[in-house]
């Protein structure tokens, strides 16, 4: 079972600044992360390649009749899967959650009774009570890190089903879920699979990634994805703790270029040297489709990252998902409406192999110049002072690069009038304020005077969620 490799690959201490960095950047009408040069997401292939997770199967979808399940419908199938009841009735939460504690409790209670002789039903409950604490503090964690939902037990109670299932399409859809609710400020904290995210970031930034050593020649890779290389190479650099700030991060990502950003990082000779299994879904990675994680539903935007899979971006349509589909969660009310909707997203998510986007022939310059018009290229704000750790030079940057391009500009201009020596001793005067302004808001780190050449979103009004401190 797929499942159990990413115990194996082992833990990655999270570098929260880092992840709050991206999340800003974060938007959930598109789904991607909104850099200087484009916009990026993790697919479908990422998840497979880095941690394995199966991406071509059936949903990981709430079964209908388990909609009318209340908390003793719940404690009465986990103790029918797993042997375990809990006697203090403040474990459950809501209907269909439970704290994680009690369950870690009762497998360090029975681990020793779990032997080679030990009959099947005893080593196939204590199996689902580790994939409930997989899938609550890993896999789905919410913002507690200490909940896990009992809805999962569906898609364990027969592992000859468990396998067949989209486990990394749930995941990704999940992690969907809570980047859009931390990016508009509707939770706190950020969710979900976080080392995915950021070892993401991590194959692709090369200003961000670690100076971490690369693996020597004699060193044994495990038969696992990508990630536990990444593992590897942590435990060979012990004094490297692996943190940012975040005004450091936003800064690199507002002057990120484009050959700074790895887009295919993943080549085939790398891909010939993971396992079999971290490529069974390729032919459905670029897949525009819906991905489900119960009754969680987000979309998988490959058709805005063709650059991710080595071809290039055309101007994509405009998104048809509801901007506030993320304040959906379990609590609603399951009507009639919702679930014909959830019906086609099902149908859609059936034809997945049908579903990959044709790339286009597409020119980069038509492509960025229509990008600058719809998204926001800065998000560190140029004139706030830090602290003493970093000195960001945000402002002085933008200050020089839009004065050069307005004296590119006016040169352009200039060219129609080179016989005019009035008009041009005109443009003469005003390069000179031009070069004057650009230099002294430069050594200030100070904004020029100009039109923002991107499109707030009017839909959202409120503040981005911060993740937490520390690393886990």
């Amino acid at each position: 079972m797929r499942l159990y490799r990413i115990i194996s690959i082992g833990r990655i201490q999270l570098d929260y600044a880092l992840i709050a960095a991206l999340i800003e950047r974060w938007r959930p009408e598109t789904h991607t992360f909104h850099l200087s040069f484009g916009e990026a997401t993790i697919t479908l292939q990422d998840v497979e390649i880095l941690y394995g997770l199966s991406t071509d199967g059936l949903p990981v979808l709430l079964p209908g009749n388990m909609r009318y399940f209340n908390r003793a419908s719940y404690m009465d199938m986990l103790h029918r899967l797993t042997g375990f009841r809990s006697e203090d009735p403040d474990v459950a939460i809501g209907s269909s959650r439970m704290q994680l504690v009690p369950i870690r409790d009762h497998l360090v209670q029975i681990h020793d009774t779990i032997t080679d002789d030990s009959a099947e039903v005893d080593v196939e409950q204590y199996t689902r009570l580790l994939l409930l604490l997989l899938f609550g503090g890993v896999l789905f964690p919410n913002t507690s890190g200490n909940l896990v939902s009992l809805r999962f037990l569906h898609h364990i109670a027969d592992f000859d089903d468990t396998v067949s299932y989209s486990w990394g399409g749930a995941v990704l859809s999940f992690l969907y879920r809570q980047m859009c609710r931390a990016s508009m400020g509707t939770q706190r904290d950020v969710s979900g699979f976080l080392p995915l995210l950021q070892v993401w970031v991590w194959e692709r930034f090369l200003q961000l990634r670690p100076p971490l050593p690369q693996l020597p020649a004699n060193v044994h890779i495990p038969d696992l994805p990508l990630a536990c290389r990444w593992v590897l190479r942590r435990r060979l650099a012990r004094e490297y703790h692996g943190h940012h700030n975040l005004p450091f991060c936003r800064d690199v990502l507002d002057f990120l270029e484009d050959a700074q950003f790895i887009w295919t990082p993943y080549n085939e000779e790398l891909i010939g040297t993971l396992p079999a299994y971290c490529t069974h879904g390729r032919h459905i990675w670029r897949a525009s489709v819906p991905l489900t994680c119960l009754d969680i539903v987000e979309h998988h935007a490959s058709e805005r990252v063709f650059r991710q899979f080595g071809f290039p971006q055309s101007i994509p349509t405009q998104p048809a998902w509801d901007p506030l589909h993320y304040e959906r969660d379990d609590r609603m009310r399951v009507d009639d409406t919702f679930i014909e909707w959830l019906t086609a997203q099902l149908g859609i998510w059936d034809s997945r192999g049908d579903l990959t986007p044709a790339p286009q022939h597409f020119p980069i310059d038509v492509y960025m110049a229509w990008y600058r018009t719809v998204s926001r290229l800065f998000i560190g704000n140029p004139v706030h002072q830090v602290d003493g750790r970093y000195v960001s030079y945000a402002g002085r940057h933008e200050a020089l690069a839009i004065g050069l391009h307005t004296v590119y500009r006016m040169g352009q201009q200039m060219q129609s009038y080179v016989h005019d020596p009035v008009i041009m001793q005109d443009y003469s005067r005003r390069l000179i304020d031009v070069a004057v302004q650009t230099l002294q808001r430069g050594r200030s780190d100070q904004r020029l005077a100009h039109q923002p050449d991107y499109v707030d979103p009017a839909t959202y009004q409120r503040g981005r969620g911060m993740p937490r401190g520390g690393g886990r």
